[in-house]
C-alpha cells in the first residue's frame, strides 16, 4: 500500500502529466475550491436556465480542426472544461467541491483528462445491506492514458480507526473491504453515505470526515474516489440531477463518492439500484409521480414513501380546495353585487393574500423534490375581463408563494385554444411575469401534444371558466383547433417570452401519437417534462401496462438527448401502501420478464378508451392472473424496464454526446496553426482516412492499369500529401501504395512549425525515410526538387482542406494555389469534387443561445456561420410530409435495439454550388491577369481586392416547400465530396443527412454548420421559402452572405410574406 501526494500538474510536454512526491504522514492532499451560497442546491441545474453540463465548455469543440484539451474515450468523450469558471458558474450550489481546481502551473488551462474505461455499479452488497443510492460520479482530475498504471492509494485505515462506533465506521469498513475485494473488478461507482444516528457525535466524525474528503482520487485498478464534505442537501433528487450532468465531466472505470448529509432523523438518500447492468452509455430515467386530485398533503412522509417505491420526484399543487372555495365566494360575492348595483361600475375584486390553510406548501427541506402545479381552475386566457383579472392573482400570488418557499420546477396549464390567439397572448403576458417574479423557478406549460385539450366534466364545475359572462364569449369558435394547435400557441408563448431560458414545456403524450411532423416539431423544443397519463397506456395480453412502439420510439428519441426529458405518471392512482403501513412494498428495479413486458396490439393505440373488441377481449382474460399483480407501481417499473433496455447508441452519438448543440465558430487553418491534440481528435475519425486510402489505392491502380506514365525519373507515381499535419494521410498513401503493389515517392508538405517536427520524427521512425518533408505553404510550394536545381511536377495531390460547408475552409484557394506544381496531362486530385448542400431547419434552443450570446457577449453573432453537432432541431422542408402515423412505422416484431432514432422524415437539402479540381488552365490564367490591378484585369473585384480569386464566388437562389406551419431560425449547411472516381465507382465521403448512411456512415470528423437568423421567421403551412445565399471574396479574405424570404399562394399570386436580414460573416471571414 503506498501513499502518495498530489502536488501539482506539470505541462512537460502537450500532455497533462500527475506529479507525485514522497508520501508524508497525512492523507493525500489536493486543492480544493468552497463553492457556496444560500440558494438551494437546484440552481446548480435550474439556476437562470444556465444548465451547467453545457454552459461549462467553453472552449473549441474538438472536433475537425477543432483546438482544446479533449477527453478520449469515454461516456462523454471531447469535452473541454476550464477549471477557472466553476466558482461563477456553479454560484448557487451549496458544496464544497474538492479535487476541481488542478491547473497548469504556467496558466489556467484545465488537465487532460484521457482514462479509458467507463463507469461499472458493483457495489450492491452494500448498497442493499444499508439501503443507499447508487449514483454514477462526480467530476475530478485524474490519470492521463500515460498513467493508466499509477495507482495512487489512500491508507484508509488511518481514517477509520479514528472513527467512533457506528453507521459510517460500518459503512467506511465494507466499502474499504469491498473495495479491495473488487479491485479486480474494476471497482466501484457512487455510494452515498448519510451522516444517520450518530448522535452527539456527528459533528466530530463529519469534521473527521472533511480532512478525509481532501483525498480526491484513490486508484484500486480504476477505483476512483471523491469524497464531498458536509453537504448541505434540500433535495436528493435535484442532488442526483446534478450528478447526472457530472457524467459529462467524467470518463473513469469507477467512482466512489462519499457525501455525508445533514438530516432530520431520517435517510435523505434511498436505494436506485435499478441502473445495475445498464449500458455505460444509456440515459438515466428521472421519473415522478402526479395525482391531479390528490387527496393527502404532500408530507416529508409521502415524498419518503413515494422514494421508496422508487420514484424520484412527486408532485403538489401550490394552492389547496379551501383558497379555490374562497375564491369562488368571492367571485359569487361580485356578481351579486354586480348585479344589485347596474348603473354604478365597480372595481374588479381583489383576493386577499394567501393563508396558512389556503396551501399545503412550506420552506421545509423537502420542498425542492416537488415538481408543483398552479391551480387548473383559473384561465389566464380568458376573454373575460373579471375571470382572467381573478386568474392572474391567484397565479401571481402562486408564483410569488412557490418562489419563498424555493421551489423550482412550476408547471402551469397551457392556455385555453378555444379562446384563439389573444387569448394565447393573453395567457403570454402572465407567463412573462411569473419569470420575473419567481426568479428561480423553472415554469413548464403545460401542453397536449395533439392539440386536444379534455373536455370539462362534471369534477371541473369549479374552473373559472364556467363563469365567463356571455357577452365576453364569442358568438363562434374563433379559432379551428388542429393537431398543430398547442405548437402554434407554444410558439406564440416563448415568442413574446423572448425564449426565455427558464421557460419550457410539459407534453402530455396520448394514447395515439399524432403525426411524425409533430412529433419531430416537439422533439426540437424545450420539452422538459413528457407526461404520461393513465389513457397513455395499453395493456397487453398479460394485463400488463405497457406503451405503443411509438411512445417507445419517441421517449428512447428524447433520451438521445444531452439533457433528456423526466417522466411523470399520472393519475394512475394514488400510491399505493399509505393506507397500510404494514404492506410490504417492493423497489421497482425494471427487471421484468419478456412475456410480461410484450407490446398489446397495435390497434389498441386508435382511441383514448377500450373498443367493444378490446373490452370482450380484457373479459375473456379477466379471470386469469396478471404478471403484475404483485407489483405496486407497474407503470414504473415498467418505465424502469424501458430505461434498462434502451437501442444501442451509434458511433457518433458516442463520440458526440457532449457536442450536442454546442455552438463554435469555424477556424482560420491558413492563419493558425493547430495543435497536436487537435489533430490526433480527428485521426480518430474510423471512416475518413480509410476512405482516404481506398480512394488513394483506386487510382494508383488505375494508373499502373492505363500505363500512364509518370513525373518521377524511376516510374514511381509522384503522391504530394499538401496540409499533411501529423502525418496520417502520408501513412495511407504510403498503405495504398503497398496494398495496390504501385511504387510511389511521397512528398509531405506543412506551413505549421510544429506538426514539422513531428513529420520528421515520423520519416524517421515510422515511416523509413520514404518521405520528402517539406515546410511551406503549399501555395509557395515550387514542386518537388530535382537533381539539377530544376523544380518537377506531381501525379497525385491529396488534401484534406474541406470545412463543414465544404469550402468555408478555403480548400478552392489552397488548391489553386498549388495546382502549378499537379502535372497538367494525368495530374489527379483527391478529392476531385465537392458540394455545399443546405435545408432551412427550426432549432429553438440555438437560436435561444445566440440571442444570450448577441446582447451579452458578441453583437456580431447572428453574422457568423456555427460549426455545431445539430441534434435538437427538426427539418422544416421535408420530401415525404404527409400525415402518418408513427404507429404505422412500427410492427410489434421490431425490437427496441433495432429502433430508428434518427429524425424520421427525410429532408429535403439542396445543392448551393460545387468545386472541381483541377481547374482548367484558362481560369487560372485569367486569375493571373488580374493579379495587381493591371487594366487587362479588369476594373477590380466587385467586392473590393482586384478580383483575382473572383472565380471562387458562388451564388445560388433556391426554393424550399414547406409543408406544415413552422419557425426558421436558421439554415443547415453540410458537404459532399467525391475523393476519386475511377474504374471501381465513386469513393464519397457525406455529412448530408440525406446521403451520409450510404456514402460514410459513422464519419465523425464533421460536424454540420449553421447559418443562423437574426429574427425567427414564422412560416405557415404550404407556404414557400427561398434562400439566396452568395460566398464572396475581396483576394484577403472570404465570407458568406443569406438571405431568406418567405411567400405563399393567394388566389393564383404568390404573395411575400416576410424577408429576413441581409447576413453577413465578413468581420469573421476566413483569411486567404
Amino acid at each position: 500500500m503506498v501513499l502518495l501526494k498530489l502536488c501539482g500538474i506539470e505541462s512537460s510536454t502537450h500532455d497533462d502529466e500527475l506529479e507525485v512526491r514522497p508520501p508524508q504522514h497525512h492523507l493525500l492532499q489536493q486543492t480544493h475550491q468552497n463553492i457556496g451560497s444560500q440558494g438551494p442546491l437546484v440552481g446548480f441545474i435550474e439556476n437562470n436556465g444556465a444548465v451547467a453540463r453545457e454552459v461549462m465548455v467553453v472552449h473549441g469543440l474538438a472536433q475537425q480542426h477543432s483546438v482544446g484539451h479533449v477527453f478520449e474515450d469515454g461516456t462523454w468523450s471531447r469535452l473541454i472544461f476550464e477549471t477557472d469558471a466553476v466558482s461563477n458558474l456553479l454560484s448557487q450550489l451549496d458544496v464544497h467541491f474538492l479535487g476541481h481546481t488542478l491547473r497548469h502551473r504556467h496558466g489556467g488551462d484545465t488537465t487532460r483528462l484521457r482514462t479509458r474505461h467507463h463507469l461499472r455499479i458493483l457495489l450492491r452488497e452494500i448498497v442493499e445491506q444499508h439501503k443507499l443510492w447508487n449514483l454514477r460520479g462526480l467530476s475530478g482530475t485524474r490519470l492521463t492514458d500515460k498513467d493508466e498504471n499509477l495507482r495512487l492509494l489512500v491508507e484508509l485505515e488511518e481514517l477509520i480507526a479514528l472513527l467512533v462506533h457506528g453507521q459510517v465506521s460500518s459503512l467506511l469498513e465494507d466499502a474499504h473491504v469491498l473495495a479491495r475485494e473488487r479491485a479486480a473488478g474494476k471497482g466501484i461507482v457512487g455510494a452515498i453515505f448519510s451522516g444517520i444516528g450518530l448522535g452527539s457525535r456527528r459533528r466530530m466524525a463529519l469534521e473527521i470526515l472533511q480532512s478525509a474528503a481532501r483525498a480526491a482520487v484513490l486508484a484500486l485498478d480504476g477505483l476512483v474516489v471523491i469524497m464531498v464534505r458536509q453537504v448541505r442537501i434540500r433535495s436528493w433528487v435535484h442532488f442526483g440531477f446534478a450528478v447526472e450532468f457530472c457524467l459529462y465531466t467524467l470518463d473513469a472505470s469507477a467512482v466512489l463518492i462519499v457525501v455525508f448529509a445533514l438530516s432530520h432523523g431520517r435517510h435523505d438518500f434511498v436505494s436506485m439500484d435499478y441502473s445495475e447492468g445498464m449500458d455505460d452509455h444509456a440515459s438515466v430515467f428521472y421519473i415522478g409521480q402526479h395525482e391531479s386530485k390528490r387527496g393527502l398533503d404532500v408530507s416529508p412522509e409521502l415524498v419518503q414513501h413515494a422514494q421508496d417505491l422508487g420514484y424520484d420526484m412527486i408532485t403538489s399543487p401550490i394552492t389547496n380546495d379551501k383558497f379555490h372555495t374562497r375564491v369562488l365566494g368571492l367571485l359569487n360575492a361580485y356578481t351579486q353585487t354586480l348585479a344589485e348595483s347596474q348603473a354604478q361600475p365597480l372595481p374588479l375584486p381583489l383576493i386577499p393574500a394567501l393563508d396558512n390553510l389556503d396551501t399545503p406548501l412550506g420552506p421545509t427541506d423537502t420542498i425542492s423534490q416537488l415538481v408543483t402545479f398552479s391551480s387548473s381552475w383559473i384561465d389566464l386566457s380568458s376573454p373575460d375581463p373579471l375571470v382572467a383579472h381573478l386568474s392572474r392573482q391567484v397565479f401571481h400570488l402562486e408564483v410569488a408563494y412557490a418562489g419563498f418557499c424555493g421551489v423550482t420546477n412550476l408547471v402551469v396549464p397551457g392556455p385555453r385554444l378555444a379562446h384563439g390567439q389573444a387569448g394565447v397572448s393573453q395567457y403570454a403576458r402572465s407567463i412573462k411575469e411569473a419569470l420575473s417574479t419567481g426568479s428561480y423557478i423553472q415554469i413548464h406549460v403545460q401542453l397536449p401534444m395533439d392539440g386536444k385539450q379534455p373536455s370539462s366534466g362534471d369534477d371541473d364545475l369549479g374552473e373559472l371558466a364556467r363563469f365567463a359572462r356571455p357577452e365576453f364569449e364569442p358568438s363562434r369558435q374563433v379559432k379551428h383547433i388542429n393537431s398543430w394547435s398547442s405548437w402554434d400557441a407554444w410558439n406564440t408563448i416563448r415568442s413574446i417570452c423572448k425564449y426565455h431560458n427558464r421557460l419550457s414545456i410539459m407534453l402530455d403524450l396520448p394514447r395515439r401519437l399524432p403525426s411524425l411532423a409533430i412529433q419531430s416539431r416537439w422533439f426540437s423544443e424545450p420539452v422538459r417534462l413528457l407526461n404520461l397519463l393513465a389513457s397513455s397506456f395499453l395493456v397487453n395480453a398479460r394485463q400488463s401496462h405497457v406503451l405503443s412502439k411509438a411512445h417507445q420510439v419517441f421517449i428512447f428519441r428524447c433520451f438521445r438527448l444531452q439533457r433528456g426529458p423526466w417522466l411523470l405518471i399520472s393519475d394512475t392512482g394514488p400510491l399505493p401502501g399509505i393506507d397500510d403501513p404494514d404492506m410490504i412494498m417492493s423497489y421497482s428495479t425494471g427487471h421484468l420478464s419478456p412475456r410480461t413486458v410484450e407490446d398489446a396490439p397495435s390497434d389498441m393505440s386508435s382511441s383514448l378508451a377500450p373498443t367493444p373488441a378490446e373490452a370482450a377481449q380484457l373479459a375473456q382474460k379477466a379471470s386469469k392472473k396478471s404478471s403484475s399483480s404483485n407489483d405496486p407501481t407497474p407503470h414504473l417499473s415498467y418505465l424502469r424496464y424501458l430505461q434498462r433496455n434502451q437501442p444501442t447508441k451509434s458511433q457518433i452519438e458516442r463520440f458526440g454526446g457532449g457536442f450536442q448543440d454546442y455552438l463554435q465558430s469555424p477556424l482560420q487553418p491558413l492563419t493558425d496553426n493547430l495543435e497536436s491534440i487537435t489533430y490526433e481528435v480527428f485521426e480518430k475519425d474510423p471512416i475518413k482516412y480509410a476512405w482516404y486510402e481506398r480512394a488513394i489505392a483506386q487510382a494508383l491502380k488505375d494508373w499502373q492499369a492505363e500505363r500512364r506514365s509518370t513525373s518521377s525519373d524511376n516510374g514511381a507515381v509522384v503522391i504530394a500529401v499538401v496540409g499533411s499535419g501529423r502525418g496520417p494521410l502520408v501513412t495511407r498513401a504510403l498503405n495504398a501504395s503497398a496494398s495496390s503493389g504501385v511504387p510511389v515517392k511521397v512528398y509531405a508538405i506543412e506551413k505549421n512549425p510544429n506538426a514539422y517536427v513531428l513529420l520528421k520524427r515520423h520519416n524517421l521512425e515510422t515511416w523509413g525515410g520514404r518521405v520528402t518533408v517539406v515546410k511551406t505553404d503549399m501555395r509557395a510550394w515550387k514542386g518537388p526538387a530535382q537533381a539539377d536545381g530544376t523544380f518537377g511536377k506531381v501525379d497525385i495531390l491529396v488534401s484534406e482542406l474541406l470545412g463543414s460547408f465544404a469550402d468555408n475552409e478555403l480548400s478552392p484557394e489552397c488548391l489553386d494555389g498549388v495546382q502549378h506544381v499537379l502535372n497538367p496531362d494525368h495530374g489527379i486530385s483527391i478529392p476531385s469534387s465537392y458540394t455545399a448542400h443546405f435545408t432551412p431547419i427550426s432549432t429553438p434552443k440555438l437560436w435561444a443561445d445566440l440571442y444570450n450570446r448577441s446582447t451579452n457577449v458578441d453583437p456580431n453573432a447572428f453574422d457568423i456561420p456555427w460549426v455545431v453537432m445539430l441534434t435538437q432541431f427538426d427539418y422544416l422542408s421535408v420530401e415525404d410530409a404527409q400525415d402518418t402515423l408513427a404507429s404505422q412505422q412500427l410492427s410489434n416484431g421490431t425490437k427496441m435495439q433495432n429502433f430508428n432514432l434518427e429524425p424520421p422524415l427525410k429532408p429535403n437539402v439542396q445543392t448551393a454550388w460545387e468545386f472541381t479540381h483541377p481547374l482548367p488552365p484558362s481560369v487560372l490564367a485569367q486569375s493571373s491577369l488580374r493579379k495587381g490591378g493591371s487594366a487587362v484585369g479588369g476594373g477590380g473585384g466587385f467586392v473590393g481586392g482586384d478580383g483575382a480569386n473572383e472565380h471562387n464566388l458562388r451564388y445560388c437562389k433556391i426554393a424550399f416547400p414547406i409543408q406544415e406551419p413552422g419557425e426558421c431560425h436558421g439554415l443547415g449547411a453540410y458537404f459532399e465530396t467525391v475523393l476519386y472516381s475511377g474504374s471501381e465507382g465513386p469513393v464519397e465521403l457525406s455529412t448530408n443527412p440525406v446521403t451520409m448512411e450510404q456514402k460514410s456512415k459513422d464519419m465523425i470528423s464533421w460536424f454540420p454548420i449553421l447559418f443562423p437568423l437574426k429574427v425567427p421567421m414564422t412560416l405557415p403551412a404550404n407556404s414557400e421559402v427561398e434562400v439566396s445565399f452568395w460566398r464572396q471574396t475581396d483576394d484577403r479574405k472570404v465570407w458568406y452572405e443569406w438571405l431568406v424570404e418567405s411567400y405563399m399562394m393567394m388566389n393564383g399570386q404568390r404573395i411575400r410574406l416576410g424577408v429576413s436580414d441581409l447576413h453577413s460573416s465578413k468581420s469573421n471571414g476566413c483569411m486567404m
